[in-house]
């Protein structure tokens, strides 16, 4: 990630957990992960007169995030009759993260090091939505498409932005704070996909996630292709 004369290299791993329930029209699904992160950052300092010192850090982290829905479909009850393999299902959904990194002084710099104090940012999310979804069966009876869409109102609790606090390693009393971008409390949410089955064991899946709030929008999108054993 670079931003104007400042990058940051992340290195993280990570494991997970899944795991989902159906019964009947209730379908409950919970995700959990944990990523252990390496940090390094550098930044460039203009000198005028000579050439500009580049100076950097290196720090330790770990993200932990959660994620909760439960679903109920509802598409018999407002008439629609299975045979037509559509799901219309209200939902509600938890989602949690948490990210912490460790301080750190630059190097490189000299007086102009700075002591980075160690940062900490956590965030949940309470949505309710609707999910649709549509199974498809190719002409000749081999692939099976899924193209999925919900919608989303989410609510969003705990910090609104990243702090940093900083000061210059030679001077501990010279106090510095970065702020980062103020994140919306209301945010309205897409996901929208779809799946093939190409084979009995090669599933190809392509995804696009929307959030819009006040002053902040993020779009993202992945392609993933399975093959199972």
């Amino acid at each position: 990630m670079t931003n104007g004369v400042s990058s940051a290299d992340i290195d993280s791993w990570n494991i997970g957990a899944y795991a989902s329930h159906q019964n009947g029209a209730f379908r409950l699904s919970s995700g959990i992960g944990y990523g252990f992160q390496d940090y390094e950052l550098t930044r460039v300092l203009p000198i005028v007169g000579a050439a500009p010192v580049i100076v950097g850090g290196k720090a330790n982290g770990n993200v932990f995030d959660l994620s909760t829905s439960a679903s109920y479909d509802i598409t018999t009850k407002i008439g629609i009759s299975d045979d037509n393999n559509i799901r219309i299902a209200p939902l509600v959904r938890l989602d949690h993260i948490s990210v912490k990194r460790d301080g750190f002084t630059e190097t490189g710099g000299g007086i102009l090091n700075q002591s980075v104090a160690s940062n900490t940012y956590s965030r949940t999310w309470l949505g309710a939505g609707v999910q649709f979804s549509k199974v498809i069966e190719s002409s000749n009876g081999g692939t099976i498409w899924k193209p999925q869409l919900e919608l989303r109102y989410d609510r969003a609790f705990g910090d609104r932005r990243a702090v940093t606090s900083s000061s210059f390693a030679s001077v501990p009393g010279a106090a510095l704070t970065t702020i980062g971008v103020l994140e919306g409390l209301n945010i309205f949410a897409i996901e929208a996909g779809i799946s093939a089955n190409l084979a009995t064991n090669l599933v190809l899946n392509l995804k696009y996630d929307g959030s819009f709030a006040s002053g902040t929008n993020i779009h993202t999108g992945n392609a993933r292709i399975s093959w199972r054993f």
